[in-house]
């Protein structure tokens, strides 16, 4: 039974690739092994088992830890994204013969809860709180840069005497402070239970990248329909996504790669989306979407008994009983989406027989089946959802209310989900990092442990595109306790194979071929860095070369390869005259000064060109003309019958002495845009 087990377990190496449904059939048997010895045997193998779950309790702390940070510490203008898939749910038959027992009709059931604060709750300086409410200390407004000394609190009490609001709150740390109303903004957080239902029984990640674009694409109508002020730029900035650690849909390179490419899609301006995913411990990946995922096929198993007992068929199900998945989407969105409306609010008081169906009861039934209370247990629920009740049975508030539910049916006969061959640069470590932010299309800073303290925060609310290689985040409280797994390091996983490859490929040649037809002496340009290089991008200006007709490119057209200066020029690619320059301070990344290790200026091939074009300020320093070689004056010599030609213009050798000592400066959104095509080039 071992070997057989072994042999259809999932090799280690594998762990990168797609989920197949053949496999590891029997992964969930649990196999005894019985060994003798003695009790320095038990000792030594029971000291190698100790040294795996200390890693494992680490991480575990480590993941608990963070997933409280983000609660507290998490602001507007940013969504929480938590996915997982359902075991299949069933359609069972109760008028089946025995010969029908083993054909079951399944169906394919993906959860996500989207949450996220709102801003114009947050941004309210005076008004009522009440005990219980979350509140952030010194909080800034949304939008603004964070400000690091605010702390989370919970009210404790509230009171008002004329115009002055005084707030007693208590901290993390169990210390009441009294403040005035002004300086504390209110967590009110809005969520979306969303659940996917499908007839495509696979549990991979390509049916979770079909999922999650048609999800995304209607969060944000939903959002700037409802919620204008809490999606400024008409689509979601900050998006942070959690789920469990399963490298069959979740945590793979391809899985990954899609992440990095939502920063481009729809319509998403790259260089403004900051989107991280964090993942859960291995076996702790349990969360509140398992207990709604686990109610919702509870209510379709209930609904489909109940039609044994009564003739009033199944709300919303045209033939009145679930036969295929398109019923139990009916019947979800009867339930629980289009359940009620403000007219039909129960008042605070009114008698209810039962809470099925309810609000109550729905929360009840989540939390049953997620295990966080027992069967007949009192469930906290809150106090306004889908149909805004305002139920009677308890008036405590729940700590994260359901306020809308959205369900999906995908139905895979109009709209299949296609699998194609795909390739990618392989993450190497994926297994061993739990915290990925997208630095561009393809490109990642991943560390191996999650952190969302203060100093975290703010930094990944700003966005990696200016990170190096490393990066260790200054002030990082989690970094006092290991420095190594909290250090993020910067890795690429684009797609060399599949669809679009082909198309993006050529499109990024032809936009830098346009982009060097264009260029004149003294426009700027961004190339990409090389590798182990201390910038990501290196600055240039366009310079003339008297071979090239005074221009600043060249175009071979020879029909074979040619070499320009010192870099290879392939037939139809073009050569750029660059004078190099450099940032004038590490730490501030938009000043530059030209290279002194390169006086001259050095021929390039527009392979790593990113951007170009674009202004910079001269803030230090006295104007020079750029070395054009362009004859514009003519002066009468004595010793010849004809005009000597000048030129006004700055030559190419006395340009480094005239730019020498000048400061240029770059304004953010520019560089942002090359930053962001790191990762495309």
């Amino acid at each position: 039974e071992a070997r057989r087990q072994a042999a259809a377990a999932r090799p280690p190496g594998e762990d990168d690739l797609d989920y197949s449904p053949t496999e590891g059939t029997t992964a969930r048997n649990l196999v005894l092994e019985t060994q003798r010895g003695t009790i320095i045997d038990y000792l030594d193998h029971l000291e190698k088992q100790l040294e795996k779950h200390i890693i494992h309790r680490n991480l575990v702390c480590s993941e608990h830890r963070s997933k409280l940070q983000y609660e507290r510490n998490s602001r507007p203008l940013s969504c929480l994204r938590e996915i997982d898939f359902s075991e299949n749910g069933g359609m069972d038959n109760f008028d089946q013969v025995q010969s029908e027992y083993w054909d079951s009709e399944q169906y394919t059931l993906m959860m996500a809860i989207i949450s996220f604060l709102q801003v114009d709750a947050w941004n309210k300086t005076k008004g009522l709180l009440e005990e219980g409410d979350e509140v952030t200390v010194n909080g800034e407004l949304a939008g603004e840069p964070i400000d690091k000394e605010s702390f989370w609190a919970v009210v404790k009490k509230y009171s008002k005497d004329g115009d002055n609001e005084t707030v007693t709150v208590e901290d993390a740390d169990g210390k009441l402070h009294t403040l005035p109303r002004s300086l504390l903004r209110l967590r009110t957080r809005h969520t979306i239970c969303i659940g996917h239902l499908s007839d495509d029984k696979k549990h991979d990640r390509f049916a979770m990248q079909h999922y999650t674009e048609e999800e995304l694409q209607w969060v944000e109508e939903y959002m700037n329909t409802h919620f204008p002020n809490d999606i400024p730029q008409k689509y979601i900035t900050h998006l942070h996504q959690h789920s469990d650690n399963a490298a069959t849909h979740f945590k793979s390179t391809g899985a990954i790669e899609y992440f990095t490419s939502l920063i481009k899609k729809l319509g998403r301006d790259a260089t403004k989306c900051h989107y991280v995913y964090s993942f859960g411990a291995p076996g702790h990946g349990k969360g509140e979407f398992d207990g709604l995922g686990g109610t919702f096929k509870n209510v379709i198993h209930g609904l489909i008994r109940a039609t044994k007992t009564s003739q009033r068929g199944i709300p919303g199900v045209e033939s009145g009983y679930i036969q295929n998945v398109e019923d139990v989407y009916n019947a979800l969105m009867t339930r629980f989406a289009e359940g009620g409306t403000e007219e039909e609010t129960i008042e605070e008081g009114e008698a209810t027989t039962t809470n099925e169906g309810t609000e109550e009861g729905i929360q009840e039934e989540a939390a049953i089946e997620e295990g966080s209370i027992e069967e007949g247990e009192e469930a906290i629920i809150n106090d306004g959802t889908i149909a805004e009740r305002i139920l009677p049975r308890t008036r405590t508030k729940a700590k994260n209310p359901i306020n809308k539910y959205h369900f999906f049916h995908h139905d895979t006969i109009a709209r299949p989900i296609h699998r194609p061959e795909e390739k990618f640069i392989k993450l190497d470590g994926i297994s061993k990092n739990y915290q990925f932010v997208a630095t561009g299309a393809g490109l990642v800073h991943m560390r191996q442990r999650s952190c969302w303290c203060m100093n975290c925060i703010c930094m990944m609310m700003e966005g990696s595109l200016n990170w190096p290689e490393s990066k260790t985040i200054s002030g990082c409280t989690s970094s006092t306790l290991s420095a190594t797994v909290y250090q993020f390091v910067k890795k690429s996983c684009v797609k060399t194979l599949g669809t679009g490859v082909t198309t993006t490929r050529a499109d990024r040649v032809h936009e830098k071929n346009e982009m060097t037809t264009l260029l004149r002496p003294g426009d700027w340009m961004f190339f990409k860095g090389g590798e182990g290089d201390s910038q990501l991008v290196w600055l240039g200006r366009a310079v003339s070369k008297t071979e090239w007709s005074n221009q600043c490119i060249w175009k071979n057209e020879t029909g074979r390869d040619l070499i320009a200066g010192h870099v290879r020029v392939a037939r139809n690619e073009y050569a750029i005259n660059v004078q190099w320059y450099t940032l004038k301070q590490a730490d501030n990344p938009l000043e530059y000064v030209i290279e002194k290790a390169e006086p001259d200026p050095i021929v390039n091939n527009n392979k790593e060109l990113l951007h170009a074009g674009f202004p910079m300020t001269q803030v230090i320093g006295s104007r020079s003309r750029v070395p054009r070689r362009r004859n514009v004056r003519s002066i009468q010599s004595d010793d010849y019958e004809y005009d000597t030609p000048a030129s006004l213009q700055t030559s190419e050798g006395h340009w480094f002495r005239k730019e020498w000592g000048n400061v240029w400066t770059i304004a953010q959104e520019d560089k942002d845009i090359a930053l962001a095509k790191v990762g495309l080039v």
